[in-house]
């Protein structure tokens, strides 16, 4: 990973990096993958290396965010089904409403049906 830190130095100028001393998107991100990948090599490793309370910290923090992320998901997919539903229901009452207005009223067939008789 050094090998491509050096070239995103020399592709990036310091003009285009951000002024604020506060890490970036992109560097939390990429914080996160590097101990990801950590907690994989463990993995592979057997797990015979005890995790630390600040791994352990972070993963429950990284656990934390995928279950909020998953709740917004969820969110959406809740409002997204509520909007069809509504949007189906809505054109079913449409529906309804332009059968009811295509038939003529009863009295009327009524009085038609007297006037000219039962066709």
């Amino acid at each position: 990973m050094a090998d491509t830190e050096t070239a995103e130095e020399t592709e990036t100028s310091p003009a285009a990096e951000p002024a604020s001393s506060e890490p970036s998107a992109l560097d939390k991100l990429e914080a996160k993958v590097d101990k990801l990948a950590q907690a994989v090599e463990r993995l592979m490793s057997g797990g015979k290396s005890e995790p630390t309370g600040e791994d352990q910290a972070q993963a429950a923090s990284v656990a934390d965010e995928v279950r909020a992320e998953l709740a917004r998901l969820k969110q959406a997919e809740d409002r997204k089904s509520r909007r069809d539903a509504d949007s189906k229901r809505l054109d079913e009452v449409e529906a309804k409403v332009q059968k009811i207005a295509e038939k003529p009223p009863r009295e009327y067939r009524r009085i038609t049906q007297r006037l000219w008789g039962d066709e």
